[in-house]
């Protein structure tokens, strides 16, 4: 499975981390998802967001997948007796996971707070406050 056929989603949050979602083909599992509240609803109506701490998500080992073809609502997940192939389709998908985390290399964060923070030496001047900068082209 080419990784270039993989759609990789992040955590629900980006406070979360890891993955949250992946799909390939027709299919979308999840790792780890919302818990919500009241347990059978579909939000996080007593936080009014869905948080990210350990006791605000439900990790799925193996994860949930779904058919988008026949259930684009992601409503019911599939199980080894509606897809015979469940666990061929599960074990591509973590395979092309591991190749895929083999593959990266480290970083900097591009959230740490040197880069949240604003830099007008960075921001686009033409026409700017006070003129302060000139475009090629203006007088």
């Amino acid at each position: 499975m080419s990784p270039a056929r993989l759609m990789w989603r992040p955590g629900l949050q980006p406070c979360c981390g890891g993955l949250g979602r992946l799909c390939r083909s027709v299919f979308k599992a999840f790792f780890f998802t919302p818990t919500f509240s009241p347990e059978d609803g579909a939000s996080c109506a007593h936080t009014h967001v869905c948080l990210c701490t350990p006791e605000s998500v439900t990790p799925h080992a193996p994860p949930l997948l779904y058919d988008l073809r026949g259930d684009p609502g992601e409503a019911r997940p599939l199980t080894p007796r509606s897809q015979p192939d469940l666990h061929q389709i599960l074990a591509k998908m973590a395979a092309a996971v591991e190749a895929h985390r083999g593959a990266l290399q480290p970083g900097d964060s591009q959230m740490s707070p040197a880069r949240l923070m604003w830099r007008p030496g960075l921001q686009p001047c033409c026409g700017g406050l006070g003129r302060l900068c000139r475009c090629p082209g203006q007088p």
